[in-house]
């Protein structure tokens, strides 16, 4: 599924642009984190780690695709090899955090968290370009 959506992702970042292709996925995102914390319906969870699962895929290549808009061709891969490591050093800090917000609140509090992560990146995206 993350193959066809990074696919996808990439295809509508070229077609539409990244900003309106992130300012489409990032709230839908956001959405379905909030629905996963607080339903308790099967179908619905289910529902939600499917689009949830596909967002995380698509928005790899259509935030990637702000970077050569930003910097010169000569910088580019220094500008990803940045943009990856701090990706990276977020993937590996980022469960530590929710699971701590669990731990100490609840996985509810826990996902709501994480969905602001998602919704502080579209406010950005939305004033800055």
């Amino acid at each position: 599924m993350a193959m066809f959506a990074a696919y996808v992702g990439g295809l509508l970042a070229d077609r539409l642009g990244p900003k309106i292709a992130s300012l489409v996925l990032i709230p839908v995102y956001a959405v379905c984190l909030i629905v996963f914390a607080l339903t308790r319906n099967i179908v619905a969870t289910l529902i939600s780690l499917v689009i949830i699962t596909f967002a995380q895929a698509y928005l790899v290549p259509v935030v990637l695709a702000f970077v050569p808009k930003r910097f010169p061709q000569s910088e580019l891969g220094g500008a990803f090899g940045i943009i990856i490591s701090i990706a990276y050093i977020a993937g590996a800090i980022g469960p530590l955090l929710v699971g701590q917000v669990a731990d100490n609140y609840g996985f509810t509090a826990a996902f709501l968290t994480l969905a602001l992560c998602p919704a502080i990146m579209g406010v950005l995206i939305f004033r800055k370009l």
